[in-house]
């Protein structure tokens, strides 16, 4: 345990080792579980941390504060951003390609007016339709992936920047105790 006064890093290989993970098994796992059942797993964050803190403490060396409340951060993230895409919403590229063209928004009359940077234009949409394997590997897709990507980006930086001006403000210039 560290002292009062000392500062540890929490972002170890260990916890990347963690986060990579996650990553690579437990978002798949939990996006393939919304997609057959319909419903979110919520406690995906706590299997990851309670696992690797349990193997860290079989294996002698327990997961310090610091690395659990990283791994704790960044899980929400990434589950987050994992649910973002599978559940639709914005950057449900294929539900908005299908509601963009459909019957009901020509009988509303907005099909026309649906921009090439959120949905491919409705000729291309057909060709990939009849055309393309592969759905996001069309250059036509481009930009609207292009623009999510960004927009998701710039989403972590605003969290990540808020996040340090939060423990800025409230525990170096207020001195609250900090976990």
């Amino acid at each position: 345990m560290s002292s009062e006064g000392e500062v540890r890093r929490g972002l170890t290989w260990r916890s990347l080792l963690a986060l990579t993970f996650s990553l690579a098994l437990v978002q798949p796992v939990m996006i393939y579980y919304y997609l057959i059942s319909g419903q979110w797993f919520p406690l995906q964050a706590w299997i990851v941390i309670l696992l690797w803190s349990e193997i860290a403490h079989y294996l002698g060396s327990p997961l310090t504060k610091q690395e659990l409340f990283i791994l704790l951060s960044f899980q929400w993230m990434a589950s987050y951003y994992a649910g973002l895409y599978s559940m639709g919403g914005g950057y449900d590229f294929l539900k908005n390609m299908y509601m963009a063209y459909s019957q009901p928004s020509y009988a509303l009359g907005v099909a026309q007016y649906v921009p090439s940077w959120w949905i491919p234009p409705e000729t291309e949409v057909l060709r990939i339709y009849r055309e393309v394997s592969f759905l996001y590997f069309d250059p036509v897709w481009l930009l609207p992936i292009s623009i999510t990507v960004l927009a998701m980006i710039f989403g972590f930086i605003a969290d990540v920047s808020m996040g340090y001006f939060t423990y800025s403000l409230y525990v170096k210039v207020e001195k609250l105790q900090f976990p």
